[in-house]
Parts: C-alpha cells; sequence; structure tokens
C-alpha cells in the first residue's frame, strides 16, 4: 500500500506538515486570535464535601496588543 504513493507527494506532503506546525503560531499571534482557557470550578453547595458539581467555564483572552515602532 505504501508503494503506490508517490514519493514526490509524499515528500511535499511532510514538508507542508512541517512547515505548518512551525508557521500556525506565528500566524495566529499575527491575526490576534484570542486563547481559549478552560478552567474547572468545583461546586459543594447544599450538598456536603462529598457530593459536588464540577463546572466548566471557558475563558478567552486577548493577548496583548504589540506596539508599532
Amino acid at each position: 500500500m505504501l508503494g503506490a504513493v508517490d514519493p514526490t507527494f509524499a515528500l511535499v506532503a511532510i514538508l507542508s506538515y512541517l512547515a505548518l506546525k512551525k508557521v500556525w503560531p506565528v500566524i495566529k499571534d499575527l491575526q490576534g486570535v484570542p486563547e481559549r482557557v478552560t478552567k474547572l470550578e468545583r461546586v459543594t453547595d447544599e450538598h456536603g464535601e462529598d457530593i459536588y458539581f464540577l463546572k466548566l467555564h471557558t475563558e478567552y483572552t486577548e493577548p496583548p496588543v504589540k506596539r508599532r515602532p
């Protein structure tokens, strides 16, 4: 099955994957995409310490604005 794959295509696919892994964080920083932070909160209201609920909170933090020279 691997013999049926064109070596040039495989090389291009591997190089583009590695480039994307390195370039994507840079693109994300330039776009100013907010970072998603997930937090768990333990709630023990009315039930005591042995019974509790976990609340899931998703917060978005804005990246700091870079100063222009």
